[in-house]
């Protein structure tokens, strides 16, 4: 997939010094963060990914733990599952697989090929959230539950029902308190199941039922999450941050003053890492990715933009 894109990345004032904090990456016990945003946001792991992996010879399979948020609890099960950054990239960029990777390929465009069913939307009793909820998660969970069951997508991607035995961290919301829930660390379901719940957007995809309680998109208590590795045994934290945007970057997106919010998020969730004394890296879109992204994170055929976007930009 790189020798395809066959271009070198966009120079930025901080490459020099990203590179050099990098360089002994693979050595690292490293702790990635996959944040939400829908299939722009797969498709921006992915060329990240890929980036990070040709430039400092790190393969992000190799991760101590991966955190996965909505469309990077995706990411993070395929990783899991066997999928490198080539293939992740190739399929976004709709490109041929790499010779023998053709099986995990079909895999994905099985996938890919399956129709959401729609439900019925359901009545659900109001939330009682026993802590300071914050504004946002309120409105979010007050938004009535979707109609659209995607379940039978995530459990085709999933190479088996029982959890990777390398450490994949999923966060979803739980409706009826609005509480965090880390799948495989707090509650170990099938893969698939959870990572259903980590993406059940609301108003859009059907809440997710997993044991006595229902379920909502993680992205509901942050687009990243990255904060779940405090007193993990990590010492370095790469975040994947599809949502925000690069500080200082310009105001050209409608929905720029959403991604600097949640930029605000991140950047306190990272100061909690760093207070801890982990190394912390994150990866943002720039004004290009941002450009090839569009207003709709759902829409996958600007996917192979987007892949090569965040390539050029990632460590450049």
């Amino acid at each position: 997939m790189s020798s395809r894109i066959n271009v070198r990345h966009r120079p930025s004032a901080r490459s020099s010094a990203r590179r050099a904090a990098l360089r002994d990456l693979p050595a690292r016990r490293v702790g990635l963060v996959l944040g939400a945003g829908g299939a722009t946001g797969m498709a921006f792991h992915a060329g990240t990914l890929l980036a990070l992996s040709n430039d400092f010879g790190w393969d992000p399979q190799e991760s101590a733990v991966v955190v996965g948020t909505s469309a990077g609890s995706v990411v993070g099960m395929l990783l899991r599952s066997g999928f490198s950054t080539d293939d992740l990239a190739a399929w976004g960029s709709s490109v041929a697989a790499a010779p023998g990777r053709e099986p995990l390929r079909e895999v994905l465009d099985a996938a890919d090929a399956r129709r959401p069913t729609l439900v019925l939307p359901r009545w659900r009793a109001p939330v009682r959230a026993r802590f300071a909820a914050r504004p946002s998660q309120v409105m979010l969970a007050a938004l009535p539950n979707g109609v659209v069951d995607a379940s039978a997508t995530f459990a085709a991607m999933a190479s088996s029902a029982d959890w990777p035995a390398q450490e994949l961290w999923i966060n979803a919301v739980r409706r009826r308190d609005l509480r965090r829930v880390v799948f495989g660390r707090d509650v170990v379901p099938g893969v698939a199941d959870a990572v259903a719940a980590s993406c059940a957007i609301p108003a859009v995809f059907a809440a997710v039922r997993i044991g006595h309680d229902t379920y909502v998109d993680g992205g509901v208590h942050s687009p990243t999450n990255a904060d779940v590795l405090r007193g993990a045994a990590v010492d370095t934290v790469l975040v994947l941050s599809p949502m925000s945007i690069r500080p200082r970057a310009a105001r050209n997106s409608a929905d720029h003053a959403v991604r600097i919010a949640h930029g605000r998020r991140l950047r306190r969730e990272c100061r909690m890492l760093r207070s801890a004394g982990v190394d912390v890296h994150v990866f943002e879109p720039d004004v290009a990715t941002v450009r090839a992204m569009g207003r709709n994170a759902l829409d996958r055929r600007r996917a192979g933009g987007v892949v090569r976007e965040s390539f050029l930009s990632a460590v450049g």
